[in-house]
């Protein structure tokens, strides 16, 4: 989350640090990935830190399987490392340091992935910090789940786009070409929301702070309004479900999700929650309320500032969107931002955009790229195929 606003608004350079980590991980995440799973690549759990930690943890104690299980981390990483070929279409970047990530990282989700309904599946599996309740007692544990099928889709198309990007073809390229269409696919529940679990389960907790089985919305992309109509009605539940509550940092994501949605005066719901001002941490439920202190700080004791950066890039999600085929601007403008400007958002394909607008209408942009390329640019139902330097009058 603190990287969610570095790209989109234009500070790659501030990147570096994350991308550094990724590379130590994938030294360190190859013996865990070795010694815990008995497989190939590198792996990480959730539990990186400055000293690069890879393993699972929990020491035993009762219930920290729920946290402690999870070697998704490292495909949550490599992430990161494509989306900033994808903003900066580094291409030296891409062959020497993303595509090995991706082929590591791959590498691991094959070789974990095992059969089971006619499905490839990474089992046992949980939802981060979530139970479900089964026959009137807890559990975390479930054949897989929506967000570790998310993250294996993803890290499986990364690599498959990231070898086509630079015309290779490697032997394990057909490996998962093979492997990603027997992933299971995301289902919606007797409510319309998208399922969490393997099997839709009674929840334990209905408002809980996590929204992990949203991630194939945001912060990736494998599920958008415009290819994925329904799946995205049943996010859309998801959300309503779990309310518009939590902590500080679960209230930011949330932003982001709405702005998604195209639905930018929820998101400002949202907004208005995390900026409840909190003087005392007394004031705090950590499951399901937050804020934030007198120094702007997000309130979660002490604090995590993870929210501040997740609300600063859902602000920014309200304004720019790039990630469904097209540079769509003003895409979840709230009615309490009629007029405003905007320079320097950038957007994937290493865009950046200045903009204008009034009456909650768009006035004119001027989009700034490599010179001769061309940029498909939406807002509302107009669209234009737009060169570098060219300003466009929307009146």
């Amino acid at each position: 989350m603190n990287y969610w606003p570095i790209l989109i608004c234009s500070l790659p350079e501030c990147y570096e640090p994350l991308l550094r980590l990724v590379e130590e991980v994938a030294e360190a995440g190859e013996e865990t990935a070795r010694e815990q799973y008995h497989a190939g690549g590198f792996t990480a759990h959730h539990n990186v830190d400055l000293w690069r930690s890879t393993n699972s943890v929990g020491n035993h104690v009762e219930g920290s399987c729920g946290y402690g299980f999870w070697p998704m981390g490292a495909g949550w990483l490599c992430s990161h490392v494509y989306e900033y070929y994808r903003f900066t279409m580094d291409r030296a970047y891409l062959r020497k340091k993303a595509l090995p990530l991706l082929r590591g990282c791959a590498r691991f989700y094959l070789d974990v992935l095992t059969e089971y309904d006619g499905h490839l599946v990474f089992c046992p599996a949980i939802s981060p910090e979530n139970n479900y309740l089964k026959n009137g007692e807890s559990n975390n544990l479930s054949v897989t789940t929506t967000m570790t099928t998310a993250i294996i889709r993803e890290v499986f198309e990364n690599y498959l786009d990231a070898c086509e990007e630079l015309g290779v073809r490697e032997e394990q390229a057909e490996e998962v070409e093979k492997a990603l269409p027997r992933l299971p696919g995301f289902r919606v529940g007797s409510k319309g929301q998208l399922l969490e679990w393997y099997q839709e389960e009674e929840e334990a907790e209905p408002h809980h702070r996590h929204i992990s089985h949203l991630y194939p919305f945001h912060p990736a992309s494998l599920i958008t309004p415009r290819r994925d109509p329904e799946l995205t009605q049943a996010v859309r539940q998801s959300l309503l479900l779990r309310g518009d509550d939590g902590t500080g940092w679960s209230l930011g994501w949330k932003i982001s999700q709405w702005a998604r949605l195209k639905d930018g005066n929820h998101a400002v719901v949202l907004m208005k929650n995390q900026l409840r001002l909190v003087k005392d941490d007394a004031e705090i439920n950590y499951q399901n309320h937050g804020g934030t202190y007198e120094n702007l700080f997000d309130a979660h004791p002490p604090f995590q500032i993870d929210g501040n950066f997740a609300f600063t890039a859902g602000l920014a999600e309200l304004l720019l969107q790039s990630h469904d085929g097209a540079i769509e601007l003003l895409p979840a403008l709230p009615d309490c931002m009629p007029e405003g400007q905007v320079r320097g958002l950038s957007a994937r394909g290493n865009a950046q955009l200045d903009f204008d607008w009034t009456d909650g209408k768009l006035l004119s942009f001027t989009l700034h790229g490599p010179a001769g390329e061309r940029f498909p640019v939406r807002w509302g139902d107009k669209e234009w195929l737009v060169q570098s330097e060219t300003k466009i009058c929307c009146e």
